[in-house]
């Protein structure tokens, strides 16, 4: 039987709340200095979390794998201290991973940005002629079949 969605976000923000501090609180490795955490995910049958970090300053591919391994070994002690939290019969595995939403979203945004304005300088680059002769018989070819369409319709 699966949880109710509310009683996933209430643990959710519970977790995040609760595995902030005590990263901060436990974390002996200079890496997890500036990591927080960014996402929660409940697996449907409780029996894992999945917890994403970021961390506040930029991290190259190996500083991550690092801050993520070192996570992972703090699992067991993070788990022990969400226990009294969560109050569970069975407590949830914990997997953390590195959350890349942020970067991913900034990329796809600078490479939108890029097409946006390659577009506006073939624009301008287009001599306006061209423009005003391929967009005039166009519309004076279309303007009739559309009135000889209504023609047709209503008779």
């Amino acid at each position: 039987m699966a949880a109710p969605q509310h009683r996933k976000e209430r643990m959710a923000g519970a977790i995040r709340k609760h595995l902030g501090a005590e990263i901060g609180r436990q974390a002996r490795d200079p890496r997890l200095a500036s990591v927080y955490v960014e996402t929660v995910e409940l697996s449907p049958d409780l029996g894992l979390i999945r917890v994403g970090v970021r961390a506040l300053v930029a991290v190259d591919a190996q500083g991550r794998r690092g801050i993520v391994i070192a996570l992972n070994a703090m699992a067991k002690g993070l788990r022990a201290s969400l226990a009294p939290v969560l109050r569970m019969r069975r407590m949830p595995e914990l997997r953390f991973f590195y959350d890349e939403g942020e970067e991913h979203r900034a990329r796809i945004e600078a490479v939108l940005s890029e097409i946006q304005a390659e577009d506006r300088q073939r624009a301008l680059a287009r001599d306006p002629n061209d423009e005003a002769t391929s967009g005039t018989p166009a519309e004076s070819g279309s303007a009739p079949a559309e009135s000889g369409s209504d023609e047709s319709g209503s008779k």
